[in-house]
């Protein structure tokens, strides 16, 4: 027994060190790309930050209070150009950033107060509050496996959205709080909820689980933040803002629609079929019939079963799985998905218990964002087309929720057969 449990902690440990490791590495391959640039203020080609440049002028421009720049390719391009000289020319410079905010003028609010600090500081200040509060949320899921959330410091989502300057961490770490709440709160976890209606293309499973699973308080309280929030950003920035972002929503149905080099970046089974040839109409349908048969199963999930783990397992994954339009570094939202796939595994009755292919799936799924687009490189230097098929990962985890989910049922229900056979 002893020699057990020197084990555990030995390997425990390691975990711990192999997430330190990592970051540590991320950290310094950051280091050395800075080290190259030329000037902070003046970034050849692509900038340091990727997208965040384009989140930077949104801010700037709020502060500025010309907020319907955000969706004025105008704009956005006179600001963009204080940091990026090249990018004045709209034939060359940043071709990824050459479109209007896709997000609605809620996200608005939560970039406004970046924008009153330099290009290269307010990405810095971006990441680590946004790191912070994805940290701080899976903490609140990791209670008594504390060695969990330092072996995250390693998790590839992590670094792909620093490298991409993105908001992944800020969605999944609202979703991670909300799902820790949940149990406890029902009220502060419907706020958290509420608060991803910046991303209503990944958050639109959230009200359906959340009346499966009966959870009325959370719902309503998701619903009054959302509304809240639309009526706020309605006051601050006025209905044309709201009109304009129009704009934006039909550039990114555009971008789902015509931007195949962007399909590459999307691990959703809509891109494995245009990338394959299909065109957009069968695509979309058959990520429709996807999404349905996915709400299903995550709804059926939480009306059968009260375990948090297994319904924020479902959830998470069902997200990704659901939306025809996700990036890689959305998959931070993965993070959630092992950390609770890894509670629920160790917490057997009598020791860890874990199910065919599932220790496998967790060590895919740790390195599975940074590994999306190296398959699909593969698949391009082997058979010469690109194949997309991230999305492979969160059905899994969906399924390996399911069949707990069952696997329980089928438990609960021996001792009532039992009790009738005696009777």
């Amino acid at each position: 027994m002893k020699i057990e449990v020197n084990f555990n902690i030995n390997y425990r440990r390691i975990l711990m060190l192999v997430g330190v490791g990592i970051m540590l590495v991320a950290l310094a391959m950051f280091a050395v790309d800075i080290s190259r640039q030329e000037n902070l203020n003046h970034y050849p080609g692509h900038p340091l930050g990727g997208d965040y440049m384009q989140f930077w002028a949104c801010a700037r421009l709020v502060v500025l209070h010309i907020a319907e720049g955000a969706y004025q390719m105008e704009w956005l391009t006179r600001m963009i150009a204080t940091v990026n000289l090249s990018y004045a020319d709209h034939t060359h410079g940043i071709s990824v950033l050459n479109n209007p905010l896709y997000y609605p003028p809620v996200y608005l609010l939560y970039l406004a107060p970046f924008g009153y600090l330099p290009y290269f500081a307010s990405f810095l200040t971006f990441f680590v509050s946004t790191a912070a509060l994805y940290f701080v949320g899976l903490g609140q899921l990791c209670r008594g496996q504390r060695w969990l959330l330092v072996l995250m410091l390693g998790f590839a989502g992590v670094w792909l959205n620093l490298v991409s300057g993105q908001n992944g961490l800020l969605t999944a770490g609202l979703l991670a709080l909300g799902l820790a709440w949940l149990p406890r709160h029902a009220t502060v976890a419907g706020i958290f909820f509420g608060l991803m209606c910046f991303k209503p293309h990944l958050g639109m499973l959230i009200p359906f689980a959340l009346l499966a699973g009966r959870e009325w308080r959370a719902f309503f309280f998701a619903a009054v933040t959302v509304i809240g929030l639309v009526f706020y950003s309605l006051a601050v920035f006025g209905p044309d803002v709201w009109f304009l972002s129009t704009i934006g929503s039909q550039f990114a149905v555009k971008v789902l629609a015509e931007a195949a080099y962007l399909w590459k970046r999307m691990p959703t089974l809509y891109a494995l079929l245009r990338l394959q040839g299909f065109d957009f109409s069968v695509a979309l349908t058959a990520q429709i019939l996807l999404g349905v048969l996915t709400s299903v199963a995550v709804m059926w999930v939480w009306a059968k079963s009260r375990n948090g783990r297994l319904r924020g397992l479902a959830l998470a994954a069902g997200m990704l799985l659901a939306t025809p339009f996700a990036y890689d570094y959305d998959y931070a939202i993965l993070g959630i998905c092992f950390v609770l796939l890894v509670q629920e595994g160790l917490a057997g009755e009598k020791g860890p218990l874990w199910y065919p292919l599932e220790r496998l799936g967790l060590a895919l799924a740790f390195v599975w964002p940074v590994l999306i687009n190296r398959i699909g490189g593969l698949t391009y230097g082997l058979t010469g087309i690109y194949s997309q098929v991230g999305f492979v990962m969160p059905l899994f985890l969906l399924l390996f929720a399911m069949r707990r989910v069952q696997a329980a049922a089928k438990v609960a229900e021996k001792p009532a057969a039992t009790l009738e056979q005696a009777a």
